[in-house]
């Protein structure tokens, strides 16, 4: 039988909030770093649950081994765990995480490192990152008249949820939970670069916003153009676009 929409909403929020615990990740918990890497390595890469196949379509692109990817994101928690702004959602029955929303804060004069060896599958992602980074900046100085200062603004890196049922809400609750603890510490806004339909769709039901170039369109970057990123489907997402949120 067919549920409402408003049912449909109202019962997986219910289910969000009663059967998943979120936390913010600590950088004491080595075995729990471990446990996100590995959890958000397999949703980005490629899983299937439940006859879903999950997966994030830039790094998929990419071709990054699951091995690499881990490494690389314990790497990262461990660098940026400190500034307790990486989400985990885990459930209460299992105490396992099936969640994790990694973010850090943004340092306009420093950009991604260039791999060329140990993670070196992952540099063009790096540079999206960075491309994405320089445009908000922009943007930022446009809209307020001041240049973006180092450690004001989050920049929301990944988010993935290793669920077969209502995993957008478990992604909305830990956008909601990162966002207040954004605005507890008193930081000015959080920004992500949206890979995929399914995450700018979230994302907008959250009250995230469009960033706009100096002519006001949206800031994107399109796939098509780009030699690796061109052969992500078409039905996954046309565009890289990039969403903000102002907390001040």
């Amino acid at each position: 039988m067919k549920v409402s929409k408003q049912t449909y909403y109202v019962e997986g929020t219910k289910d969000a909030k009663e059967n998943y615990i979120y936390e913010v990740l600590l950088e004491s918990d080595t075995s729990l770093m471990h446990e996100a890497a590995e959890c958000l390595a397999d949703t980005f890469l490629g899983i299937e649950i439940g006859g879903n196949f999950i997966s994030e379509p830039v790094l998929t692109a990419v071709h990054v081994s699951k091995k690499t990817m881990t490494e690389f994101l314990i790497e990262f928690f461990e660098i940026h765990a400190k500034e307790g702004l990486t989400i985990i959602a885990k459930d209460k029955k299992s105490n396992r995480i099936v969640g994790v929303f990694a973010s850090e804060l943004y340092d306009p004069t420093k950009n991604f490192p260039t791999y060329k060896d140990k993670y070196k599958e992952l540099s063009k992602m790096m540079e999206l990152c960075d491309y994405f980074g320089e445009k908000y900046s922009e943007f930022i100085q446009l809209k307020t008249k001041q240049k973006i200062k180092k450690d004001e603004h989050i920049h929301a890196f990944m988010i993935g949820i290793k669920l077969k049922y209502n995993k957008k809400f478990v992604g909305l609750e830990m956008l909601k939970f990162l966002e207040k603890i954004g605005i507890e510490k008193g930081y000015k806004s959080i920004f992500a670069e949206l890979t995929n339909i399914r995450s700018q769709k979230l994302f907008t039901l959250e009250g995230w916003s469009a960033s706009l170039d100096k002519n006001g369109n949206p800031i994107v970057y399109t796939y098509a153009n780009d030699p690796v990123f061109k052969s992500i489907p078409r039905h996954i997402s046309l565009t890289c676009n990039l969403h903000y949120k102002l907390l001040d």
